[in-house]
C-alpha cells in the first residue's frame, strides 16, 4: 500500500512539474509587444503624433504628407488608444440652405451619423 501511495504521489509531481513549463505569451506579455510594434511603426514611418487639444486647435483635421510634407500628422486619442487622421471633414453642400435650414442639419444626440473609414494594419 505504501508503494502505490509513493507512485501516485511520484506521478502527481512530475505531471504538476511539466505542466509548469509554458512557453506561450501572457495577454499582457502580448499588449506590450502590440504597443511596441505600433511605437516602432510610428518612428519608422515618420508619423507625427498630436495630442487633442492640438487637434481640436487645428480646425479639427490633421496634416498629411503631400507635396513635400515631412510628416504624416495623426491625432491619438489615449482613452481609446486609437490613432486617427482626418484629412477632410466633408464638404458642404449646403450652400443655398437658410440659417434655419443649417441649424436644424447640425448633429445632435441622438443622430446616427455615417462615418467612411479606411483601417491600415
Amino acid at each position: 500500500m505504501k508503494k502505490l501511495v509513493f507512485l501516485f504521489l511520484s506521478l502527481l509531481t512530475a505531471g504538476s512539474l511539466f505542466q509548469a513549463c509554458d512557453d506561450s505569451k501572457t495577454y499582457a506579455e502580448q499588449l506590450e509587444d502590440e504597443k511596441n510594434a505600433v511605437e516602432r511603426f510610428i518612428k519608422d514611418s515618420a508619423i507625427h503624433v498630436i495630442s487633442v487639444s492640438e487637434f481640436e486647435q487645428n480646425d479639427s483635421v490633421t496634416k498629411a504628407k503631400a507635396n513635400g510634407d515631412a510628416y504624416d500628422e495623426f491625432v491619438f486619442f489615449s482613452s481609446e488608444g486609437v490613432y486617427m487622421q482626418i484629412i477632410d471633414r466633408g464638404n458642404d453642400n449646403k450652400a443655398n440652405y437658410t440659417d434655419e435650414e443649417k441649424e436644424k442639419d447640425k448633429f445632435v444626440d441622438g443622430n446616427n451619423i455615417c462615418t467612411r473609414y479606411a483601417e491600415t494594419n
